[in-house]
């Protein structure tokens, strides 16, 4: 019998390693949309002053990305009087979750972590080619996220630049990446 000797390496934990499944998790803030956000939510049907008034407030919005028991996504909207959590959304699941878009329709939401990003589509009942594709991945700039917004549709799409809130574990997480690839190279 022959045996094969497997490589010993130390191996960083998930959640530190560059394009772990959980690069995600911690508490953001919006601070920059870029691309065609005011087409994508005409296409998406939201009248006219709703739009404007979203342009304004586009900025600003904060959000808490988590795993529960590490293979249920969970987004929670953190409001100045309250927060609105959605329900958790099993990761690779071909069984999408009943939800409402932010438009009032009626939607399965699916969510994958795969190369690199969090992968998440919400398919509206009803027009299974009436889709929203958003990918949560790393930003350009350190410790940031990019959150890209894509209508399968008509093809417009926006991007989403999120900076962590203070004190926010991702941050953490993120220095402590930072300094293990450095120190390890």
């Amino acid at each position: 019998r022959s045996r094969t000797k497997l490589p010993r390496r130390p191996m960083a934990p998930q959640s530190h390693k560059e394009g772990g499944r959980d690069f995600f998790v911690g508490k953001w803030k919006a601070v920059r949309t870029t691309g065609d956000f005011e087409q994508f939510l005409s296409d998406r049907g939201v009248p006219f002053p709703i739009r404007k008034l979203l342009g304004f407030m586009s900025t600003g919005g904060k959000f808490e990305y988590r795993l529960d028991g590490g293979d249920r996504y969970i987004e929670v909207e953190i409001g100045r009087f309250g927060s609105k959590e959605a329900a958790p959304v099993p990761l690779g699941s071909l069984k999408g979750v009943d939800g409402k878009a932010p438009s009032g329709e009626s939607i399965q939401r699916f969510a994958k972590v795969e190369d690199g990003a969090l992968k998440l589509t919400h398919v509206v009942r009803g027009d299974p080619e009436d889709c929203v594709d958003m990918q949560i991945s790393r930003g350009k700039a350190p410790h940031t996220l990019e959150k890209t917004f894509t209508n399968r549709k008509t093809g417009t799409t926006f991007t989403v630049t999120l900076q962590p809130l203070d004190g926010s574990t991702q941050q953490k997480n993120a220095e402590r990446s930072s300094s293990s690839s450095s120190s390890s190279s």
